[in-house]
């Protein structure tokens, strides 16, 4: 029988050739090698199944007497596909993270078939998506060939929202008079920073906070001082006053804009002539 023959892939059997039968003799002639038939196992390529052909060849001799030999064939797929870690992606915003595509691997390939690529699973490192807590999706993907022979390939995605929210309007600068001769004071309304007015490229809860300076530089009420983060109702000094509006987004960026409010002194009667 002549030697077997072991394979990686069905398609890689060889055809018949008479030649593998090296030794035919006959007492009175020299015999015919013929081939005769291929059966198979209807295996399937694979360690546990493995796809085994029994090729028979005939050695005839001149008066006709003849015997048969068998060769077997063996196909067996042991080897994995190959893939590339796909290239990462960066995003500014958790919610930007796209959807599973298993088009972003592209250079699957195998010795002995075309693999299909399938998505596994998606884990997260738990970050808040900030500069210095990156939230990074680690998205592994299937390689998988004809033979269940897989390897998994991995792709990055990595939100940093380094964006900080934009404010398109702040709130007039006013002229108000003291309410009386005695603070120079004045309560001044309707100077918060409108909703419209402000956004963020991420979304989310949108914290703002102020800041109230006086004439002299002096801070009467400084950032985060105020939880409802709304200036109207202040008590406002005599001179000029500078509010300080600012917006803090989720991942802690933030975004400025100021406007004045003068209170004008209000004389007293004595000086009223």
């Amino acid at each position: 029988n002549p030697a077997g023959i072991a394979v990686q892939c069905i398609g890689d059997v060889p055809a018949a050739d008479i030649t593998v039968v090296i030794d035919e003799a006959d007492n009175c002639s020299t015999p015919t090698v013929a081939f005769v038939s291929d059966s198979d196992n209807g295996g399937l390529g694979t360690t546990v199944s493995p796809y085994v052909v029994t090729r028979t060849y005939s050695v005839t001799d001149a008066a006709g007497n003849s015997i048969n030999v068998v060769q077997l064939i063996t196909a067996i797929d042991d080897q994995n596909p190959t893939a590339s870690n796909p290239a990462g992606i960066a995003v500014q915003c958790i919610g930007d993270v796209p959807a599973a595509d298993i088009t972003v691997v592209i250079d699957e390939a195998d010795n002995c078939s075309t693999p299909t690529v399938a998505f596994v699973s998606d884990s997260d490192n738990g970050g808040l998506g900030t500069t210095v807590s990156p939230y990074v999706v680690t998205r592994t993907y299937s390689v998988t060939d004809a033979a269940g022979n897989s390897i998994n390939v991995v792709q990055l995605i990595t939100a940093i929202d380094d964006t900080a929210p934009i404010i398109s309007s702040c709130p007039t600068n006013l002229v108000e008079c003291a309410a009386n001769e005695v603070t120079q004071k004045a309560v001044v309304s309707n100077i918060e920073l409108n909703p419209l007015n402000y956004s963020d490229n991420c979304g989310g809860v949108l914290t703002v906070q102020y800041q109230i300076k006086d004439k002299d530089n002096t801070i009467l009420v400084d950032f985060g001082d105020d939880a409802d983060g709304d200036a109207s109702g202040y008590d406002f000094p005599e001179g000029l006053n500078t509010i300080t509006y600012r917006v803090i987004d989720v991942a802690g960026l933030s975004s400025d804009c100021s406007f004045t409010i003068t209170v004008k002194h209000k004389p007293g009667l004595s000086n009223i002539e």
